[in-house]
């Protein structure tokens, strides 16, 4: 996620509240000032995502440069279609 680190435990029982597992959360360094997308990049690139992925995210802008710098990830764009459903399933 873009959020801080100072957010984690918000960040967390936000995401168990709405049903998504309890995993390993990659957050945003505290005073990290980089553009969103920038930064996701990067915290992807600290973790091995295996053959396929799926990126979820609310800004497009975020979703483009995901699919721009990994050939393995396919960005779906918060709000459209069974994303929920999918995101849940990953």
């Amino acid at each position: 996620t873009g959020r801080p680190e100072i957010t984690r435990p918000a960040t967390r029982r936000w995401l168990i509240r709405h049903g998504y597992p309890d995993r390993h959360l990659l957050m945003r360094k505290d005073n990290d000032w980089r553009p969103a997308a920038q930064v996701k990049v990067d915290l992807i690139k600290m973790v091995d995502v295996g053959e396929k992925a799926i990126f979820v995210d609310d800004d497009p802008r975020n979703v483009r440069a995901i699919e721009e710098a990994f050939d393995n990830i396919h960005g779906l764009i918060s709000g459209t279609g069974r994303l929920t459903e999918i995101t849940k399933e990953v």
